[in-house]
């Protein structure tokens, strides 16, 4: 197994580390010395010192480098960064959640396995793995598993209430996560259990804690405040800084997937605060999401459009680029007929087996009317980071307005990068979805 991934990024190359926080940027010049060793040789000089400097524990001397390096090749999608809903099931019934129903459903094994060599393909080296509840998914440790040995950056968004199991932490440890983000829901046992709607539920949140605070995970705390939990705030704030954990703290909450407001009352009124106002997002250019079943935008909820931006399966066509088996990914699986307002809202638009989203100034309620037997089961959702040629006003498709990303200056020597998340956040999904939007 790696101990080292090197992968171009955007405009540039990364080394990183699997559970590691800090990284290299390279030279283009050495990523190429990188892709060029062969399976026998041993690292060069250069990478055991800079390997030596950034992280004193690793000594790659003399080593073959195919023993611990990963080099990902370059992805003419350009993507660096996903977030993929493994399913729509979770053990909790949480009241602001925006999933509204639990349903334990999502693609079958070999299907999840697909959109992971997808995504990889595609160029993305930190993904994010949510739900529902991703630990309760049949199918999460072989899909992680896979994310890992295709060298992507992990992180998982959980409950925590099954992270004292010893089969996940067994893999946690030969496939380290980049961070494990874990959502807190009260400070006593009262308030807990009663926003998730589940008798024992804090029981099994402390029982994880300890569990993955014994094996040492990069444990992130994301605080969700309610009314249920609104006085206990500080206490919740309190416990995460009694264990050492960083934290983020949420207080809005958003409409669910089918558009309905019923988690809008969970809301404590007195933690409500003004929204950023959008303005554009990466969402499509550096950024994809890959639901569960659908093509819609799970976490936005926006109104979107549709345009097919890979060829059909069995196309040898691609758009700017030589033929791409990644193309033939993109059909939907045992589609059910789509409802007559679906039909209505695409007929004038174009045929699509994936999605381009183009999110609106606000959130609308354009999906309330799809129901869990209308959705579409779709492999995966992508598109590319810039424009297509054919994009602009002709095409009557206005794109994004936020302004194109600029490249980055081409560097000529080894820089290290104390904190990852300064670079990650680079091209995350920067929509009020990431600001307003708790797992």
């Amino acid at each position: 197994m790696h101990d080292l991934i090197a992968s171009p990024f955007l405009d540039g190359y990364l080394l990183v580390r699997p559970g590691g926080r800090g990284g290299l940027r390279l030279p283009w010049a050495k990523y190429e010395d990188l892709r060029a060793l062969g399976t026998a040789e041993t690292a060069p000089s250069w990478l055991a010192d800079a390997v030596r400097a950034q992280w004193a524990d690793l000594d790659v001397t003399g080593r073959p480098a195919s023993d611990f390096l990963l080099v990902r090749q370059p992805s003419t999608w350009g993507y660096s960064r996903a977030s993929w809903e493994i399913n729509l099931g979770c053990n909790y019934k949480c009241k602001h959640c925006y999933l509204g129903l639990k349903v334990n459903s999502g693609m079958p094994l070999a299907d999840k396995l697909t959109c992971v060599g997808i995504m990889a393909e595609a160029g993305v080296l930190w993904l994010q793995i949510t739900g529902g509840e991703p630990t309760v998914d049949r199918d999460f440790m072989p899909s992680y598993r896979r994310a890992f040995e295709l060298g992507m950056m992990i992180t998982v968004s959980t409950n925590a209430s099954l992270l004292w199991r010893e089969n996940l932490l067994e893999m946690f440890r030969e496939c380290p996560p980049y961070r494990v983000t874990v959502s807190m829901y009260g400070a006593t046992k009262a308030s807990y259990d009663e926003l998730t709607q589940r008798q024992g539920a804090w029981d099994l949140f402390i029982q994880g804690m300890n569990a993955a605070r014994r094996a040492r995970l990069p444990l992130r705390m994301s605080i969700i405040v309610t009314e249920d939990n609104a006085t206990e705030e500080q206490a919740m704030i309190g416990l995460c800084e009694g264990w050492d954990l960083e934290y983020n703290v949420f207080t809005n909450m958003t409409p669910t997937i089918y558009g309905g407001a019923e988690s809008l009352t969970a809301q404590s009124k007195e933690h409500l605060r003004m929204r950023r106002p959008f303005g554009g997002c990466n969402a499509g250019h550096t950024f994809s999401s890959t639901p569960t079943h659908t093509g819609w935008c799970p976490s936005a909820r926006s109104a979107v459009t549709t345009r097919s931006v890979f060829p059909p399966r069995g196309s040898t066509a691609s758009p700017g680029s030589a033929p791409s088996p990644i193309a033939s990914c993109f059909a939907p699986v045992a589609a059910p007929a789509a409802s007559s307002q679906t039909r209505a809202r695409s007929a004038d638009r174009w045929p699509s087996t994936t999605r381009r989203r183009r999110h609106h100034s606000q959130v609308t309620a354009s999906t309330g009317s799809r129901k869990q037997g209308d959705m579409t089961a779709v492999a995966v959702e992508l598109s590319p980071r810039r424009p297509l040629p054919d994009d602009g006003p002709a095409q009557r498709l206005p794109y994004l307005t936020r302004r194109g990303l600029a490249p980055t200056e081409p560097i000529t020597e080894i820089v290290g990068v104390a904190d990852l998340d300064d670079v990650m956040d680079s091209v995350k999904c920067s929509c009020n979805a990431g600001d307003d939007n708790p797992h």
